[in-house]
């Protein structure tokens, strides 16, 4: 299953502290979970999926979070609980970001992490925050405008 390889790839999560972003419907929510990650928070904007991520909490035990946010907006500095926080020289924090970007909010929220991890701000407070981060095939597609 695609949402299985895409957790896979971002390490061991057991007793991680996960944001994931965009969850949609909650696949990829699904595989996260089933890797005990310590706690999962979601931020998704669309309201359609609101319900069956609310659902999904109810069967975490405690261990989700729904937010109905935009992430471009969202305080991931308020994410975490402050222990997890390391020094940028440290080994990276207890803490991950994953997601299947959506189109319309890729190229803005790469921008908006890199100034984050610049200036240290967003989830980058935490230290070294781990990304695992998919694009659909548009974003990451370059086309040539010349003939």
């Amino acid at each position: 299953m695609e949402q299985d390889k895409i957790v896979r790839k971002a390490g061991n999560l057991k007793n991680a502290y996960v944001c994931e972003v965009g969850p949609g419907p909650g696949g990829i929510t699904r595989a996260i979970l089933n890797a005990n990650a310590e706690e999962l928070l979601v931020v998704e904007k669309d309201t359609r999926f609101i319900p069956g991520l609310k659902m999904l909490n109810e069967a975490s035990m405690g261990k989700m979070r729904v937010v109905h946010g935009d992430i471009l907006t969202y305080r991931m500095e308020r994410a975490f609980p402050n222990h997890l926080r390391k020094a940028w020289e440290d080994d990276p924090p207890n803490v991950h970001i994953i997601g299947n970007l959506p189109f319309n909010v890729s190229t803005p929220l790469i921008i908006k992490w890199l100034e984050d991890m610049a200036n240290r701000t967003g989830p980058f407070t935490y230290g070294r925050t781990q990304m695992t981060l998919t694009f659909q095939h548009e974003v990451a597609e370059v086309r040539s405008t010349l003939p």
